[in-house]
């Protein structure tokens, strides 16, 4: 879960009806929005105001901010992530909007091309 004005990510557990807080992961730059790959390995999130994505990897119940980010277009806001995991687009606030289409080949690199929206 995002948290934008803490500049974090939580973890948290979900069992049934029950939410537990597991970890907060500094992420150093407000966050806006957090996308989790179909297999669970892998996530993305959008700094805001950082005009960055960046790559998480998940281990179980343990997250970690690789410290890889990709420079986008302004203001990215949300993301969204392929069912096969193969690439996400993450729209932007700015003007013109733009659309960054990102591909993620392997758990330890991102790349981007921006288009417009």
């Amino acid at each position: 879960m995002a948290n934008r004005a803490d500049k974090s990510i939580s973890v948290l557990s979900i069992q049934g009806n029950d939410i537990k807080l597991i970890d907060t992961v500094a992420m150093g730059d407000e966050v806006a929005s957090v996308a989790i790959t179909p297999d669970g390995k892998r996530a993305l999130a959008t700094k805001f105001p950082a005009h960055k994505i960046a790559l998480l990897t998940i281990e179980g119940r343990k997250v970690t901010d690789t410290k890889q980010d990709m420079p986008v277009g302004l203001w990215p806001y949300n993301i969204d992530i392929t069912p096969n995991a193969r690439s996400a687009s993450a729209p932007t606030m700015a003007t013109p909007a733009r659309r960054t289409a990102i591909s993620t080949p392997s758990a330890s690199s991102i790349s981007n091309t921006i288009r417009p929206a």
